[in-house]
């Protein structure tokens, strides 16, 4: 069975909050994986490549976010 990313950032936050992270890191972490699956269409995890990574990252970064918090 192939998850798609949505679903595996809702496990994944899922997973946060039985650990007790701050709701204010959950909702972080959601917003970046988010956008991450709306530039690439919201694909299954198998499609997803170290390149489409990168430019998901280099548009964080052209967005003015610190490479340091990425």
């Amino acid at each position: 069975m192939t998850m798609l990313l949505m679903d595996a950032i809702a496990a994944r936050s899922a997973w946060l909050v039985r650990k007790k992270r701050s709701p204010r890191t959950i909702a972080w972490y959601e917003l970046w994986l988010k956008q991450l699956a709306d530039r690439l269409l919201l694909p299954d995890l198998e499609s997803i490549t170290l390149a489409d990574l990168r430019r998901w990252e280099d548009g964080l970064i052209a967005d003015g976010y610190s490479i340091n918090s990425i």
